[in-house]
């Protein structure tokens, strides 16, 4: 029996569903654990957000969303160290494009991962639904849980633009399509689970750095930006210059009438910047420069029409294949998560999943996380399954960077 179809993804959801891409939100807890209440929080959030629980197929013209299966796969509990990767999860996003995972650690040691299919979601709608989740919990653990009304299936940010009269410029027919990352997506399951390589600073050093970014005028964003382009020319032993720093800019605030968290699934613009300048720039300048930047295309409009410009037709994937570039996203700070009394959240830390990546890691671009959970900042990379050693060189190398730019004020 066929499936009923939701909506055919569109061109900025398909790279997802080419290489399986699942974002892991994994938050550590202490106490006593209900997973009986869990369990039901689970439902609850899958009922509010169908996108949750519907499904991916591959059809003859591409990818389609469709209805979630009359049994959705329950939530999963399993026993091992918290700093073991989850080697063992098998994703389909023919099943669910969700699994929350639950690994217990001894008697009170948790660590709670909710995996969402990266063609739904994006940092702002994942963060949201993990708190969501908690606050389901927290109810659900001292007491009923009310009545949940589900939302709408979100649209793609193609509709969202066109309903404000945003359109793909005539020039991006003339733009050709980029190269990207090969994975063995063809089962449709993420069967490689990565758990980056992080530097998690000092409260300390977070609280300097943000006083440094305030005396700078610079964002604190621009000012990672910034060292993470310094550690990677000192990695590779190149030039500013030479290299490309692409990420993502949240559009929901940005766009006129602004965009609910609810309303997209991956409601993103794009910025490509290129450093001009060489090794005695510092932190600051590189920020700066970063930060005018995002000014220019957002007044423009260039940064809200980058997401139109993929080619119609295009077979690409997620990751391009760039020349000495570095990516990065900017979660921002982990909103404030509901527990019951007993249980204490004590960190939290991005995890992902993907179709097995058929060309060698060695070639593949790093790919930063910068978020905040508490008083502290956390900068994770992805290593793509390998050169696990040269990732803790890179978060070496970064670290110091940090605390020289901050030191020497």
């Amino acid at each position: 029996m066929t499936a009923t179809t939701i909506r055919p993804l569109a061109l900025s959801e398909l790279p997802f569903a080419r290489d399986c891409v699942y974002i892991g939100y994994a938050v550590r807890a202490r106490g006593a654990l209900d997973l009986a209440a869990m369990a039901t929080a689970y439902d609850a959030l899958r009922r509010r957000y169908p996108a949750l629980g519907a499904r991916i197929e591959r059809r003859r013209d591409g990818f389609d969303f469709v209805e979630p299966a009359e049994l959705l796969p329950e939530m999963v509990v399993s026993d091992g160290p918290a700093e073991a990767v989850f080697d063992e999860v098998d994703l389909g996003q023919c099943q669910a494009l969700s699994q929350l995972w639950v690994r217990r650690d001894g008697a009170d040691e948790w660590v709670i991962t909710l995996f969402s299919h990266h063609s739904v979601t994006d940092s702002a709608t994942g963060q949201d639904r993990v708190a969501q989740l908690w606050a389901y919990y927290t109810t659900a653990s001292e007491g009923a849980l009310d009545t949940v009304e589900p939302l709408p299936f979100p649209s793609p940010v193609e509709e969202i633009l066109a309903a404000r009269g945003i359109q793909r410029p005539a020039w991006a027919d003339q733009v050709p399509a980029t190269a990207t990352v090969r994975t063995d997506g063809v089962d449709g399951r993420a069967r490689v689970v990565r758990q980056p390589e992080r530097l998690r600073l000092t409260s300390e050093l977070t609280t300097a750095l943000i006083d440094f970014s305030r005396r700078e005028q610079v964002s604190l964003n621009g000012l990672i930006s910034g060292a993470l382009l310094l550690a990677e020319a000192q990695l590779r032993d190149a030039s500013l210059a030479s290299l490309l720093y692409m990420f993502p800019v949240d559009l929901r605030a940005r766009l006129d009438p602004k965009v609910s968290i609810y309303e997209g699934t991956v409601v993103l613009g794009f910025v490509a910047h290129a450093p001009a300048g060489e090794g005695a720039a510092t932190i600051a300048d590189l920020g700066r420069a970063i930060n005018e930047q995002v000014r220019e295309g957002l007044d423009s409009g260039v940064v809200q029409q980058s997401s139109l410009l993929i080619p119609d037709g295009s077979e690409g994937g997620v990751v391009p294949q760039i020349p000495r570039l570095v990516t990065a996203s900017n979660w921002g700070r982990l909103p404030q998560l509901l527990t019951p009394a007993g249980l204490d959240i004590h960190d939290f830390h991005s995890m992902l999943a993907s179709a097995p990546v058929a060309d060698s890691p060695q070639d593949l671009p790093p790919n930063y996380i910068i978020s905040s959970f508490g008083d502290r900042l956390s900068i994770e990379v992805d290593h793509h399954g390998g050169l696990v050693a040269s990732q803790q060189d890179r978060m070496g190398i970064l670290e110091t960077i940090l605390r020289q730019s901050v030191s020497a004020l």
